[in-house]
């Protein structure tokens, strides 16, 4: 048999096992198993839109977990009493919060920053229709998936309703030591005693700390 016989011959082979390959493939289209059933990535069955859409942390909170990582409506806190800190789903955290002191008005409790200037000079004092919230808390992480967390910067509720950014103050010191400033990060198994100030409307209903309001109607 010549060299291009013997090549004919292999060719021929290829193609039957290639058709009858096809074949195969065609016969199985139609009828997944379980062995090759594409696997679902998503919330609803395999070829649902739903499909398009992967699942994420989070989707299936229960109420208290949806309440603790504050995907939930806000829940009423007091000043002193210890509630569980939110922390996003996707990192979670075990951490204590309270909030021990809570106050509204014009004076910085620890005094106020000297930057220089003239004594007419308006930076880094409050304007008509503003005030001071200042507040005092104890940060205590038990867990935190990234090793530690810190405190949120709050917000506040104005006399409309609406919800509004509190700007951290610069013109009121921080205070001495046991106290660090709010925004200090805490590692896992430390505590921390934190203290902030802002400045906020007058006449402010409300400051909300992640998924807790603290009505202030009455300060």
């Amino acid at each position: 048999m010549t060299t291009h016989s013997i090549s004919r011959g292999l060719c021929a082979a290829a193609a039957v096992t290639l058709l009858l390959s096809g074949c195969s493939s065609d016969s199985n289209t139609d009828a997944p198993t379980a062995g090759n059933q594409p696997a679902s990535t998503g919330n609803g069955p395999i070829g649902d839109p739903a499909d398009d859409n992967p699942a994420m942390p989070g989707d299936n909170l229960s109420a208290l977990e949806a309440e603790i990582n504050g995907t939930g409506a806000k829940t009423p806190a007091k000043v002193g009493e210890t509630f569980k800190y939110t922390c996003h789903p996707q990192v979670p955290c075990d951490v204590d919060f309270t909030v021990t002191e809570l106050t509204l008005g014009e004076a910085c409790k620890y005094g106020t920053n000297d930057y220089g200037g003239s004594s007419d000079s308006t930076f880094g004092k409050l304007k008509p229709g503003e005030q001071y919230l200042q507040m005092s808390g104890e940060f205590i992480v038990n867990s935190a998936a990234n090793g530690w967390t810190m405190a949120q910067e709050p917000f506040v509720i104005d006399a409309d309703g609406y919800t509004t950014n509190a700007s951290k103050s610069i013109d009121c010191r921080s205070g001495s030591a046991p106290l660090s400033d709010w925004a200090t990060p805490v590692h896992v198994e430390e505590k921390a005693k934190l203290y902030g100030a802002w400045i906020v409307p007058e006449g402010i209903t409300a400051v909300t700390i992640g998924n807790k309001k603290i009505d202030v109607t009455n300060l």
